[in-house]
């Protein structure tokens, strides 16, 4: 009699196994056997934090945890360059990646706020205005940091209700509920001929989860980069330009004019750069 196995993983096993049974190569199987022990060593490393070799393409997963050696080398990636590097994507773990921009995300935040005079928590929509970004996610993030919440913490729950959502299933009724009835609300200060065309069209852009479902750690990674970035174009805006051009004695041509905007952002970008340095050092990620 042959047991068939209800878990898909497990299953697909069996029937390899059945399958090098019935074809009965020893050494095919020994082969195969050997791939099975690298994989599994693969992940094993992959959980510890060492992506080398195989245990890379963990790169591509969304783990709904982090391991601190990632978390920490993240940190450093984003120490040297905050506004973040292509080696987040290609050598980390997305999901500590993602902790670790978050924590960069708030310092920024701080920093583009002090200038501009905004809340943090407004600080990348506002800078959606200026050049359009995904600025959802960010300010979620940046409402939960102001809360008290770690930056592990609000990462992780984001990327696990994300899993929630891709088998199909609803991670918060309660709050999806209220999203429902403001979506209502919002919809009924419309009267117009259209009211039910817009009330449906309403309901229809409330989303379970800000994420993609299909590469949840990688969105969330690239979104938080994009907030950073956004706190940049606010702190940029911010920053007074009015000496300049001052000293360009060809201030009328237009290649000294660009000259000098481009020192000055320069100067602006640097300056940037170490406030957000200094404010990242006054806080942990916290891993509560």
């Amino acid at each position: 009699m042959m047991m068939v196995s209800y878990e898909p993983v497990v299953e697909s096993a069996h029937q390899l196994g059945r399958l090098l049974h019935e074809i009965a190569d020893a050494g095919l199987t020994e082969r195969v056997r050997a791939e099975f022990a690298l994989e599994i060593s693969a992940i094993e490393n992959a959980e510890c934090g060492d992506l080398r070799d195989r245990a890379q393409q963990a790169v591509l997963l969304s783990r709904p945890e982090a391991s601190p050696v990632q978390v920490a080398a993240a940190d450093a990636i984003l120490r040297d360059e905050p506004l973040g590097s292509v080696t987040l994507f290609t050598s980390l773990d997305p999901t500590a990646a993602a902790v670790a921009a978050a924590h960069w995300l708030h310092a920024a935040a701080l920093v583009a706020a002090e200038r501009s005079g905004l809340d943090p928590t407004n600080v990348v929509e506002v800078a959606d205005d200026i050049e359009a970004l995904p600025h959802t996610t960010p300010t979620f993030v940046l409402e939960k940091l102001a809360d008290g919440e770690s930056a592990y913490s609000v990462v992780v729950s984001l990327i696990r209700n994300t899993a929630v959502v891709a088998h199909g299933y609803v991670p918060d009724v309660e709050a999806y509920l209220e999203r429902i009835e403001e979506a209502e609300q919002e919809a009924a200060k419309y009267t117009g001929p259209d009211h039910e065309y817009v009330r449906l069209a309403t309901l229809h852009s409330i989303r379970l989860t800000p994420l993609d479902p299909s590469r949840a750690s990688l969105d969330l990674l690239e979104d938080l980069l994009s907030g950073i970035d956004g706190c940049w174009m606010i702190f940029k805006e911010y920053t007074d330009t009015g000496e300049v051009y001052i000293g360009e004695e060809d201030e009328d041509e237009e290649d000294a004019i660009d000259e000098a905007h481009e020192a000055w952002e320069r100067k602006t970008l640097s300056e940037f750069r170490e406030l957000v340095r200094r404010q990242a050092q006054l806080t942990s990620v916290g891993f509560e």
